[in-house]
Parts: C-alpha cells; structure tokens; sequence
C-alpha cells in the first residue's frame, strides 16, 4: 500500500492539549470509549456475514485488553470488521469537528469547563490522547482482498499511515502511556476499569496483565437481559451482591422490560441496609446497550427513591454524545414516571400476596413510602391500600383498614403513656409517629380523604370527652390559672373513673401541630431566623386546657378543703399533669421535688 503521511484535518493545533487538560478528572472513560468501539466493530462484522457481505469465520467474536508494564503499553484489540487505509483515512484522519474552535473559545473561561465540550462533541478513538503520548492502530479489514494497514500518531495532530502488520481480521488499538499515566494505570486499575465501565458489554473481554494468563472481566448475559420467570431469587440476589459488592440481601427487587413508549430493561432493588445514605452516585448504575454511562441518577429517580439500587438499560436514552451525561428531557421524564410506577405496584403486590413479609419489612421502607406519598400523588395513589400504621406495642395495621373518624397516636420520644393507657382501656388502639416526616403526612392524609380520618394524638382536647363535660367553677379555675402562671388556662370537669387521674393537660390538636412544624422547620434556617422563629413558636404555642375528673376519690377532698389546703392540693396535682405529658422542667420540676419531700415530712 502507498506509505501516507500528513496533519489531521482539525481547525487548531492546540485542541487536544486543551481537551485532554479539561477532561483530565475524568480520563479513565477513554476505556471505555475505545472497548465501546471494539464492540461496535464486532456487531458490524456479524451484521455484514448475516448479509453475507462478509465471508463466514471461525474467529471467536471477543475483546482483549494487554497491558504491559514494560513496553508502558495498554493495547485493545477486537475480532471485528477492521479497517482499510481508505476508512483509515476516512473516520481516523478527518476529524469532523464543525465549528469546533468556536466552542472551545466559548467554554474556555468557564466554569463548567471540559463538560461543555463533552456535551457537543464525542471523544471516541482520540481519547486516547488523554493518557498516551503516542497511538497506533494496526488493522485488517474483513473484506475480500484486503491489506494490513498500520496508522501512528505522537501527538494527535500528526499521523503516519504505511503497511500494517495484522495477520487476522480486527483491530488493534495500542497506546504508549505518558509518564503520568505509566504511574496511574496499574493492573488493578485497569481491571477495576474494564469491570466498572464494562462489565455488561455483550461480547467477551479478556484481560491480561504482562506475562499473566488472560481472564475475562465481563458478564455478556446480564441478568436484566433474561427473561424474570427464567430467574430465581438466588440469582437475583447473587446478581445484587455481586453487583454492589455486599453481603445484605435486599428486600425486594423490581424486573424492568418495557418496549413500549421507550425501551427499557433492567433490575432495581430495594437495600435492606438502613444506614445513613450521603451518597446518590453509584446506586443506580445507567447502560446504553449494555455500555454504562453513568452512575448519577439526579433526573432520573425521584428525592424519595434514592435509596433503590440496581441497573438500568436504556437504548432511546437522551445521551449526549460522549455518553457522559445524562439530559433532563420528556424521555427522562417518562421513564422516572414508569420506574415511580412499578414500585407502587410492587409494593402493592407484596402486601396482597404476603403481608406478614410485607409487615416484616414496613419499617424500613415506612419513611421512604411516606415521603413518595408526599411527593407524588400517582405514587400516593398506587400504594393508599398498603399504607401500614405501627401501634405502640409494635404491631401493625392498615391504614385502609381504619374506621372512619379519629385515629389516635403518640409520638415516638413522647411516649404519653397515661393517655395511652386510658385510650387502650376503651378499646381504642394508638399508633406510633416520627415527628417530622408524619407530621406532613398526617395532614396530608387528613386532606385527602376530605375529613374521613383525623389524627389526633393522645393527649389532644379531641381525645379527652371534653363535649360531655362541662365548664369548672370559677374558683377552682382561677386557682389552676394562679399555680400554672397561665392567665388563659381553661379548665372543664369531666367524668373519667376512679383509677384516672385528679387533672389532665390536653391541647388543641391543630395547634399543636402547627407548633411541631415550627419546630421542624426552625432547625433548617439560619441562626438569625431560627430566633425569630422560637419566639413565633412561644406565641403560638397552644394553650393547655385542664380536665379535672369528678370520679376521682381526690376531687371529693378537693371541693371540701379550705384555701390553703386547696391551692396546694391543685398546685400537686398540676405537676403531676405536666409529669404525666413530660412536661415537668425547670423551676416547676424543683417545686414538685420540694412539695414531694415535705409530703414524707408530714
């Protein structure tokens, strides 16, 4: 063949120093990009023996990646269609970057750098360039009569193309690493490279580190790619593990196979680790033919399912052209809309077939549910049947399951167990909340039903069977709202039984609430605004009201003492209120101490 020489047909000499120095965080995708091309150049050669524009071959279809530690070459070589000095010259050496110049004085200055770049333009076969101060390709074409050709470049603007020394169909792509370079890219690392970006490529991929026998480093058949009826839990539990590098079996796990508005297949899983979770990269790991992609899933998966892991093949992806990137576009959209979809229906489907495994697990997922429910009303909808409530003795019920009207609970750190305790003895179950998260979705709830449930919690004026009592005298009420400092104070009498209490302190349930939000949301603003915010909450905190039980041996005593018997007697039975609420601090919790002591003294 005619010996060629010549410059590559780029509009700047100095656009792959500035390349390769943007890109310089995130080189390692040159593997990838440079295997992807491999595998292209395999499906073609299939493609062209189906056609039978290529003759037949017993060549085994595979990838194999050399790198040697002493020659500091890293060398990729495939079994595919291969390349003439013609198609050579053609994708090699006429680089088609319109307008490219532009671009790169455009994004020059920014901040946004190198990912501007990659937005517009592939990287392909002159990644390697990030890593390698010289590149060759040797490559024999599959068709009829074709010769070797050898190509060599040192710096990517000048190339030398003569007779090539491939004696089988392929390529080989051989890159002498910089200096940089011949330190970073160990064995280890390339492994670990090939494993992660891939790992799923559909035609084996062998590597080998110098003298060392080659092994394969990728799975051709992904699970994702079988049929789920084929797939046993074992396997899809060895796949999880493998996967993510863990011991913990998931909870559930979801097999995606859609055609249809946008083709997709995969399989997300559901951790049974509840641990905390900083990191969103690297749970949902996104493919594109079986090529990953990416591992950060920002416009993809909803705040409320960060916590699934697995795997995702997506072909009509909106990728840009590097593959880097994802684009939050209608398909994006779509596909978050089906994947919050199939999980509803999961969920739903593991409560109607097994709700003791589904009970077993509601704890973990409660929050996540919860929140879905919060975010989104398609999501809140799906899972409305097997929205589960936890009594205070830890079992549980549903939600769908609940009589119209009050649904009574109690906080996890505010336990109330007097109220608890005098709810129970009516036959009425308490559930137990997290304040904060439940506080929003209770309201919700409430909203969404149109009043059909209310949630109040144990302690609430709605609890106590304050419309079967009736208003306390003016003495004993003034008395109360002189001991508790609380000019406002309200009292009533109520009848309760003999084993309740003298007093107890109920407040307004919506108040209340109100005031748990305040304190919510507090926590998340500046200092500044948080002092603000306390002193609103010290305004709006709700206002006790006092029931004083009739039936209760003590009130007898009460009615019937003088003055100063009497102030004493409803001062003691109001601490003992604010103890039975947790409520007792302070100057209070000293004065209660005191009379307690004298009470022995006596």
């Amino acid at each position: 063949m005619e010996i060629k020489s010549g410059k590559l047909s780029v509009e700047s000499e100095n656009i792959f120093p500035i390349i390769k120095q943007w890109l310089y965080a995130e080189e390692e995708i040159f593997l990838r990009e440079l295997v992807s091309n491999a595998v292209d150049a395999i499906s073609k050669r299939k493609h062209l023996i189906l056609l039978g524009e290529a003759p037949a071959t017993d060549q085994s279809m595979q990838i194999e990646v050399k790198l040697d530690t002493e020659t500091h070459t890293l060398t990729i070589s495939d079994t595919g269609i291969g390349m003439t000095a013609e198609e050579l010259d053609r994708y090699i050496n006429q680089i088609a970057y319109s307008g490219l110049v532009d671009y790169v004085e455009k994004y020059k200055g920014g901040a946004e750098g190198g990912q501007a770049v990659i937005g517009h333009f592939g990287l392909g076969f002159y990644s390697a360039f990030m890593v390698a101060d010289q590149v060759e390709i040797q490559s024999l074409s599959c068709l009829e009569g074709a010769e070797a050709v050898s190509w060599q470049s040192k710096d990517g603007l000048e190339y030398h193309m003569s007779q090539g020394k491939r004696d089988q169909v392929g390529t080989d792509v051989i890159l002498h690493l910089d200096p940089e370079a011949r330190q970073d890219y160990t064995g280890s690392k390339v492994r670990g490279l090939l494993k992660r970006y891939c790992g799923f490529m559909p035609y084996p991929i062998y590597f080998q580190l110098d003298s060392d026998e080659a092994d394969q480093v990728n799975d051709p058949d992904p699970l994702w790619l079988r049929p789920a009826r084929s797939i046993s839990s074992a396997d899809y539990i060895k796949f999880y593990q493998e996967t993510f590098d863990t011991a913990l079996e998931p909870l559930f796990w979801i097999h995606l196979n859609l055609d249809y508005p946008f083709r997709l297949k995969g399989i997300l899983y559901f951790p049974s680790y509840t641990g905390p979770y900083l990191e969103l990269k690297n749970r949902i790991l996104i493919y594109s033919r079986q090529v990953f992609v990416s591992d950060d899933l920002r416009e993809m998966i909803p705040d409320f399912l960060f916590l699934l892991q697995g795997t995702l093949d997506c072909p009509d992806l909106p990728l840009n052209v590097s593959r880097s990137y994802l684009q939050n576009d209608q398909t994006i959209r779509a596909l978050s809309k089906h994947i919050v979809s199939k999980v509803g229906d999961k969920l739903a489907e593991i409560y109607q077939e097994d709700p003791d495994r589904y009970r077993a697990m509601w704890t973990k997922i409660a929050d996540f549910v919860k929140l879905g429910s919060l975010q989104d009303e398609a999501f809140a909808d799906k899972v409305k049947t097997c929205l589960l409530l936890e009594e205070v003795d830890g079992s549980f019920q549903a939600l769908a399951d609940q009589a119209e009207g009050q649904i009574y609970y109690v906080y996890d750190d505010h336990r109330l167990d007097l109220y608890t305790d005098r709810l129970h003895t009516e036959g009425k179950a308490v559930f137990r909340m997290h304040k904060g998260l439940d506080i929003q979705w209770m309201s919700q709830v409430e909203a969404r039903t149109q009043g059909k449930y209310r949630f109040v919690r144990a302690d609430s004026l709605a609890s106590s069977g304050e419309e079967e009592g009736e208003p306390l005298n003016e003495d004993l009420l003034a008395i109360l709202r002189t001991v508790s400092q609380q000019a406002e104070l309200e009292g009533r009498l109520v009848a309760q039984g003999s084993e309740a209490p003298l007093f107890s302190l109920v407040e307004d349930e919506a108040a209340r609430r109100f005031a748990d939000m305040q304190e919510i949301y507090a926590k998340l603003v500046d200092q500044e605004e948080q002092a603000n915010m306390a002193e609103l909450a010290k305004q709006l905190k709700p206002r006790h009201t006092v029931m004083v039980n009739s039936d209760n041996p003590l009130y007898a005593r009460l009615t019937d003492a003088n003055d100063s018997d009497k102030q004493d007697l409803v001062q003691y039975a109001y601490y003992l209120a604010l103890l039975a609420k947790d409520e007792l601090r302070g100057e209070e919790l000293k004065a209660f101490l005191q009379m307690s002591e004298k009470l022995w003294q006596v």
